[in-house]
């Protein structure tokens, strides 16, 4: 019987065929399975192996430490084997954790042999001038764990090996070492930043590159000066950066910033720090007689003083002491800056040619300069008078006002009594009550540039020219060739 749209099948389903095919595809199954299994077998086998490989050393102490340390781990891989047999583990993981295992075990005999080494490449390291406080306390680190009446090693149960501290007395650890991180060479030396070396280098550039020619062209003959000066104030802040990059808790720690620093590895460790050092401070203010109440200072101080370290044994610094870091470099180019300028910048105001034609003594604002030593009064603020005036005159500020010395012809006494110094002085003059009076003593006669250089500085801070309030009892006794 037929019915519509209806074909008869050709040929049979061949059911011998589909079973052979699932045959071979079980078969495939089975021996990848096995393969895998065989693999995974073989893995743990061999690093078992590799503890029972590890070379001894000359130390029984130590040797007694690798062996407890082979029955560990051998122990963990067998875990670790039933428990990826039980599905508990992944397979991934489980090789995982055998690599990195594998690559411990490498590191364990090395480690205990090359502490010495580590230890004696730092001294001569710091004999050198080398290393830093950082490699420094790193070192001494090292040193701890080489210590075996205070260490144990211990697998972990991500495949590392860590090195316990602990203390000899209770058997307490306190303090945990990765392995692989005390023998990455990155973590262990720590180079020194001698600041005035390194700052010393680009200063010097600078005056290659005419800087303090054009400071000194400017008015300005001290980084005080300057520091409004935009032009100085960004190629300062460029250097004190490129330092900062080189190595910010060595500038800090290397540099006087910090006088006796704690390192805390953890921030547990570092509260316990911060709580001692308080009661250290509390300690010897009440044998000192003082309050035992922390001041402000206090806690910058013990704030500053320790120092937090990563994973790595790597310095992070807070925002207070990479600010003190870098008050520390600014110091630095300003003191360097300084000694440079007192060399170039008085050449290029007396003898100097500007883009005009005219001397640059013409064109120089000393208005700044002199309105904050009058400003200043007192003695430093005379003798920065005296200073701009390049030995046409003595200023020396007295109750009232500035009193004006003028220079003499020095006698055979004067000789005499003073080695030869010719620097002698009127031993009275005018009192002025007016910062214009002195302005020919420090611009040229005839110079037109002082009251628009007054009006300018005036105009931008609103000020006038007033004497400086003195309170009484202030003056100076002033004798023939006294220093101010």
């Amino acid at each position: 019987m037929e019915y519509a749209e209806y074909k008869p099948v050709e040929q049979g389903i061949d059911f011998s065929a589909l079973t052979d095919k699932l045959a071979t595809k079980v078969d495939d199954i089975g021996k990848d399975r096995a393969a895998r299994k065989e693999e995974l077998d073989t893995l743990a086998s061999d690093t078992s192996r590799k503890f029972s490989e590890m070379e001894m050393t000359k130390t029984e102490s130590l040797n007694d430490k690798l062996l407890a340390l082979g029955d560990e781990g051998r122990e963990k891989v067998n875990n670790w084997n039933t428990e990826l047999k039980a599905g508990r583990l992944s397979p991934s993981e489980y090789k995982k954790r055998m690599a990195g295992l594998s690559e411990y075990v490498g590191l364990v005999g090395s480690t205990a042999k090359t502490f010495d080494e580590r230890i004696q490449t730092h001294l001569k390291r710091q004999e050198t001038g080398e290393a830093g406080v950082v490699e420094a306390e790193i070192a001494n680190r090292l040193g701890m764990l080489a210590d075996l009446s205070k260490t144990d090693y211990r697998v972990l149960d991500d495949g590392s090996i860590a090195i316990d501290v602990k203390d000899p007395s209770t058997g307490e650890v306190y303090r945990t070492e990765d392995l692989g991180r005390i023998n990455k060479t990155e973590n262990i030396v720590s180079n020194k930043i001698d600041l005035p070396k390194n700052v010393n280098s680009t200063v010097k550039l600078w005056g290659k590159d005419g800087v303090y020619e054009l400071l000194g062209m400017r008015g300005y003959t001290t980084s005080a000066s300057a520091s409004n000066d935009k032009d100085y104030l960004l190629a300062e802040q460029r250097l004190i950066d490129s330092v900062m990059t080189q190595g910010d808790a060595s500038v800090l720690l290397d540099n006087g910033g910090v006088t006796y620093p704690s390192f805390a590895y953890s921030d547990g460790e570092y509260k316990k720090k911060l709580e001692e050092a308080k009661l250290d401070v509390q300690r010897r203010n009440k044998k000192i007689g003082v309050s035992e109440e922390l001041s402000q200072e206090d806690l910058d101080q013990i704030e500053m003083s320790i120092i937090k370290m990563d994973a790595n044994g790597k310095p992070l610094l807070t925002d207070k002491q990479k600010e003190k870091a870098e008050e520390l470099i600014r110091s630095e180019i300003r003191l360097q800056v300084d000694n440079e300028l007192k060399l170039v910048a008085p050449q290029v105001n007396i003898g100097g040619k500007s883009g005009t034609g005219k001397t640059v003594k013409e064109t120089t604002n000393y208005y700044p300069e002199m309105r904050r030593a009058w400003d200043m009064g007192g003695v430093e603020g005379g003798n920065q008078l005296t200073a701009l005036a390049e030995g046409r005159a003595k200023f020396v500020f007295v109750d009232g006002g500035l009193k004006v010395l003028k220079p003499r012809k020095p006698s055979e006494q004067d000789k005499k009594s003073r080695s030869g110094n010719k620097s002698i002085w009127e031993q009275d003059g005018e009192i002025i009550t007016d910062l214009s009076a002195i302005q020919n003593y420090i611009y040229p006669k005839g110079n037109k540039n002082f009251d628009a250089h007054r009006q300018e500085y005036i105009d931008e801070h609103g000020l006038g020219d007033t004497v400086p309030n003195k309170p009484k009892g202030t003056k100076p006794k002033i004798t023939s060739g006294s220093p101010v």
